[in-house]
C-alpha cells in the first residue's frame, strides 16, 4: 500500500460474524483464515486491505463494509464503503483497498453491517460488528 520505506507498522486483522467477515483467504468453514491489513503510515497516513466475505449458505445476504480514519485534530473523514451480496450456498466476496487522505491519522474504525431478509414483510435483519484500531 506504501513504499517499504514509508511503513511504520503493518497490523494484521480479521473481523467474523457468523454470515459476514472481513480478512483475506483463505475462507473455510465459515470463517476467513487469511489476515487483513491496517498499514500505519510513517508519514501519518494509513490504509486497510482485505476481502469481505458473505458467507450465509441458506439465505440471500448483503455485507457491508465501511472504514473511516481520525485525524490527529479528533476529526473523522467519511466511511469509505465495500459491499458484497450472497446469494446462498457459494460464498461471495470482493477485495476491499483503501489508503485515508494525506494528513496525521490515529485511528481507523472498521464497521461490518449485515442485511438479510427477516420472515417479516418489508423487514431485513441487521448485525452490526464495530471495532476501532490505534496506531
Amino acid at each position: 500500500m506504501f513504499a517499504q520505506s514509508n511503513v511504520a507498522r503493518v497490523q494484521e486483522i480479521s473481523i467474523n460474524t457468523n454470515n459476514a467477515d472481513f480478512g483475506d483467504f483463505p475462507h473455510l468453514f465459515g470463517a476467513p483464515l487469511g489476515k487483513a491489513i491496517i498499514c500505519w503510515g510513517a508519514d501519518g497516513r494509513v490504509g486497510v486491505r482485505g476481502t469481505l466475505f458473505a458467507d450465509d449458505f441458506r439465505e440471500p445476504i448483503q455485507a457491508i463494509l465501511k472504514v473511516r480514519y481520525q485525524a490527529a485534530d479528533g476529526t473523522w473523514t467519511p466511511f469509505a464503503r465495500g459491499d458484497v451480496i450472497g446469494q446462498g450456498g457459494l460464498v461471495a466476496f470482493q477485495r476491499f483497498v483503501h489508503t485515508s487522505p494525506r494528513g496525521r491519522f490515529n485511528r481507523v474504525q472498521i464497521r461490518l453491517e449485515t442485511f438479510q431478509d427477516s420472515p417479516l414483510p418489508n423487514d431485513q435483519a441487521v448485525r452490526v460488528a464495530n471495532q476501532v484500531f490505534r496506531r
